[in-house]
């Protein structure tokens, strides 16, 4: 009855994302149509190898964990992640449909869940590099701000933790085991006095050991997999970036390489940290802001936002809407 009751919380929630945004789709129809619409549609293609090859990476994790995955399987539910996301932007909502859906098809939902972990870390991993290039482009060009200094901070202090805990959880379990067991211990007595409910289960310290020393020792005994996993991830980023020069020659303006380093990286990177689902607003000004720095003028800046931002979000988010019956989550019993 839940999950009756869930999918149609989300139709209707996809019915009014489309009813209130229908001003900003007809002047996005409108631009492309004023546009060179084929190096628009070559964006489109480059946005779903993006997500063809999301699903590649996610079938190489979850095999490296143990878990039999299908691309063409996976392809179809990284959409419908991105529009549950959008609508149920609680930490973990994308995680928790790729869980439930691997128990619908009789798999091991903490396996999958690890699989999903280690993908994420991968994708990750790779866009640090990535995102070093766009901020060595802005600091030569003057253009660095203290937030984007922070902002990536956070990123490549959650990549470096990441990678020390999956070497300490390998190599050395009871030093992981402590650790665990002094955040348990520090953090319960603390919040304990402020709200109770929010204290850590008995369970925390086992659970969180066990997920991280299983990763940790995957990756080191499967360094091919891990290898193939990186190559995924790095053809992902460009494919991204492609699809961003491609509407930007669709409205015949021009940026270097450097420069459409920085415009990918920076507004990856809002999209992973801001509170709102998928940076909806705070990617649009600043991805405008940065355009008009690197000398596009005002409405083609506008317009290559609004472009770009219906093909690698607004479009796939659709797509995911009309996949949701696909999943065995949303079906009849």
């Amino acid at each position: 009855m839940w999950k009756r009751l869930l999918f149609y919380g989300l139709l209707l929630g996809g019915l009014w994302l489309f009813i209130t945004n229908l001003a900003q789709i007809q002047d996005v129809f409108l631009i492309v149509l004023a546009s060179r619409w084929h190096w628009v549609l070559l964006g489109i293609l480059c946005q779903l190898g993006y997500f063809l090859g999301y699903a590649f990476l996610y079938q190489n994790t979850f095999r490296l964990v143990g878990v039999d995955a299908d691309w063409r399987h996976l392809f179809p539910l990284t959409f419908t992640t991105l529009f549950v996301t959008l609508l149920a932007p609680f930490g973990g909502a994308g995680l928790a449909l790729y869980v439930d859906d691997a128990k619908q098809h009789k798999k091991s939902g903490f396996k999958t869940a690890m699989g999903v972990l280690l993908g994420t870390f991968i994708f990750l991993l790779t866009f640090s590099s990535v995102l070093a290039v766009g901020l060595y482009v802005l600091q030569r060009e003057d253009e660095l701000q203290a937030h984007e200094i922070f902002a990536s901070s956070v990123v490549f202090v959650i990549i470096a933790v990441s990678i020390l805990l999956l070497w300490i959880g390998a190599k050395h379990p009871r030093l992981l085991h402590k650790l665990f067991e002094g955040i348990y211990n520090l953090y319960n007595p603390l919040i304990g006095r402020i709200r109770p409910q929010w204290q850590l289960k008995d369970s925390w310290v086992v659970d969180r050991q066990s997920t991280v020393r299983t990763l940790g020792q995957q990756v080191i005994d499967n360094p091919l997999s891990l290898t193939r996993g990186i190559a995924i991830a790095f053809l992902l980023h460009a494919l991204h970036m492609a699809s961003l020069f491609c509407v930007i020659m669709a409205l015949r303006q021009t940026l270097t390489i450097g420069m459409l380093f920085t415009s990918y990286s920076i507004t990856m990177l809002l999209v992973m940290i801001s509170v709102v689902p998928q940076g909806v607003g705070l990617v649009e000004g600043v991805l405008t802001f940065l355009l008009r720095s690197f000398g596009i003028g005002l409405e083609p800046a506008l317009a290559i936002v609004a472009v770009y931002r219906t093909i690698s979000f607004g479009i796939p988010a659709v797509i995911g809407f009309f996949l949701l019956r696909r999943l065995k989550t949303f079906q009849k019993t």
